[in-house]
């Protein structure tokens, strides 16, 4: 499925549903802004000040929810969107040189967000291992630019995504959660890895550094 028929699907699935017509009537472009609401409501994520680094930010309904609680917010996205006030913007597609250039440079960050999905092909395995990927990335960036004690939040699919996540959260993270908000659709496979507490591991000399991926 091309990216303009798979939008086309997902705006006709939406007709009728409550969070859909609440993004409508508030101008916010998708359904995402109440996901992320809800999940800072239940793991108290946002605050006024944290340093953010949002991987995927277009259409932009975390990033405006980051900008209204007043977090320092760095968003990217390959794709042009509105920019609220005061956010930092990088448009260029995440993992690529730019991009690691510029989110080490305003490195390290109290929380990293992703609410980026694979384009569907509509071959499972190549989905998955799509959406595997889009985790990885996510993980090692929160090995790398995250501080002690910061959150990560990663968009998930059951299967092989969240068993993925899982897996390497534990191994960094003092408390890791997987919810699905309300926002999101009973009958979608969506779901959200919270990892918090990021651990410091002290070596030999006693110096501390972040944990490893495993």
């Amino acid at each position: 499925m091309s990216r303009r028929a798979s939008r086309a699907h997902w705006r006709a699935r939406g007709r009728g549903d409550s969070y859909s017509r609440k993004a409508a009537e508030r101008g916010l472009g998708s359904r995402a802004w109440f996901k992320l609401e809800s999940l800072d409501a239940k793991y108290d994520l946002v605050c006024p000040g944290r340093k953010v680094l949002e991987l995927g930010a277009a259409p932009g309904g975390w990033t405006r929810y980051l900008a209204e609680k007043k977090a320092c917010v760095y968003a990217c996205d390959q794709r042009d969107m509105e920019v609220p006030q005061g956010v930092h913007f990088l448009r260029a597609g995440v993992g690529g040189e730019a991009f690691g250039d510029w989110s080490s440079r305003h490195a390290p960050y109290g929380l990293i967000v992703s609410d980026m999905a694979p384009d569907i092909s509509g071959i499972a395995a190549r989905d998955m291992a799509s959406a595997e990927a889009l985790v990885d990335l996510a993980c090692d960036l929160a090995d790398t630019l995250l501080d002690e004690a910061g959150g990560l939040v990663v968009k998930l699919f059951q299967g092989d995504p969240l068993t993925r996540f899982r897996c390497r959260a534990e191994a960094g993270f003092g408390e890791v959660r997987i919810a699905k908000p309300r926002a999101s659709r009973a009958d979608s496979s969506e779901m959200y890895g919270v990892a918090l507490n990021k651990r410091a591991v002290r070596t030999a000399g006693g110096l501390l550094r972040q944990a490893p991926a495993r």
